[in-house]
């Protein structure tokens, strides 16, 4: 069976029509391309191990996205790319931009183009996981294929889980998230957009949305009622698209990221589904599938002094000074 027929190279959450239509409730910079998004949405300062200085860096502001403000489906037109490159050029703002799940077709005509850079952009391969739940007749099926190992861990995590007093169960609300949210960034990242204000009233619609339809599937990991991990999924026409997950750091042993995946994966498999995307590349959700989408991340820098140094950085870092 070849998975590339079966579905695109990559889904884009902006074919989601409710997604959009959420999205620019709170985010209306980001219906069109201009350089109010670029400033007011994407433009962020954040400091680098590396680093004395705060590059100012042009993010995606939600990752599954090719860019905050670009339709992953128009933006496979050229015409859109050299828009692209024409509004980096005529804004001096930014240092260095980094742009995520590209095609390698739009990857390499970013490389081959002329723009505001200092150096040549630099593309990487990444991934996002998938599981193909249609090559298997149920779950339990699916669990006696994931090797000796994996079933062995899974078997004694969910033993040591329930005799410890964990329950799995769903996700009561979108506030149970944020206060998981608030745990990962208190003691693990610094920089987590998800503590954001205007992120979270987002997600907060966006879930009451998914909710009217019918499409808005969780699962939760608590214990004496305390809320341990979540994951909040929707699904999209036969495919399940793995939209947020977190837990408390503190549980770490319990691989709790990982066993709330398999119950929310445990749950929806009877409900006809084709495909399950992660959307990501986390090590914990690594061990359940062995295979993903590939795309390319590229970074551009700008012709600032920043900018400048950043290539320089890299280029001694990668020995192609």
């Amino acid at each position: 069976m070849n998975l590339h027929e079966l579905w695109p190279e990559y889904f884009g959450l902006t074919n989601d029509q409710t997604y959009l239509r959420v999205r620019e409730r709170h985010y209306p910079q980001l219906k069109h391309l201009s350089l109010s998004a670029l400033h007011q949405v994407a433009l962020t300062k954040t400091t680098a191990a590396w680093l004395w200085f705060k590059p100012r860096m042009l993010l995606s502001l939600i990752s599954y996205e090719s860019s905050s403000f670009l339709n992953p489906v128009v933006f496979k037109q050229t015409a859109i790319l050299d828009q692209w490159l024409q509004i980096l050029n005529s804004n001096r703002g930014w240092d260095l931009c980094t742009l995520s799940r590209l095609t390698e077709a739009q990857a390499h005509y970013l490389k081959l183009r002329q723009g505001p850079f200092c150096a040549a952009p630099r593309v990487q391969k990444i991934h996002a996981l998938r599981l193909a739940t249609i090559e298997f007749p149920s779950f339990s099926n699916y669990i006696k294929s994931r090797g000796f190992r994996f079933r062995k861990n899974y078997r004694h995590s969910h033993n040591a889980l329930k005799s410890e007093g964990f329950v799995f169960t769903e996700l009561r609300s979108a506030d149970e998230l944020f206060l998981l949210f608030d745990k990962r960034h208190a003691l693990k990242d610094k920089n987590d957009y998800s503590v954001e204000p205007t992120f979270q009233k987002y997600l907060t619609d966006f879930w009451s949305e998914l909710k009217k339809e019918n499409r808005l599937r969780t699962a939760a990991l608590r214990k004496d009622n305390q809320i341990i991990a979540g994951v909040m999924a929707f699904q999209f026409e036969n495919d399940l698209h793995v939209f947020q997950i977190a837990y408390d750091p503190k549980f770490k042993d319990y691989n709790p990221g990982r066993n709330v995946l398999l119950k929310l994966i445990e749950n929806n498999w009877t409900s006809g589904l084709r495909m399950i995307d992660f959307m990501s590349e986390w090590d914990y959700i690594s061990h359940l599938t062995d295979d993903y989408f590939e795309y390319r991340q590229v970074q551009l820098y700008a012709k600032s002094l920043v900018g400048r140094l950043l290539a320089l950085k890299l280029a001694i870092k990668t020995g192609h000074v």
